[in-house]
């Protein structure tokens, strides 16, 4: 997981309970979105299943 966040410094994101987020200071753009996309799977992809168990919040 370290390796990859710091391999994408041009990704901010933040986790909360159970939703992971992208953020940006400019505008959205489709080629950023498709970047972005892939890079935030693999970061869910890292997330071991005993931090899910405990943290995740459940959606309504």
């Amino acid at each position: 997981m370290n390796e990859l966040l710091l391999g994408q410094q041009d990704l901010s994101l933040r986790i909360v309970g159970n939703l992971v987020v992208a953020y940006s200071p400019t505008p959205w753009t489709v080629p950023q979105t498709l970047t972005t996309l892939p890079a935030l799977s693999r970061v869910v992809d890292l997330i071991p299943p005993f931090v899910l168990e405990d943290f995740a919040q459940p959606t309504h």
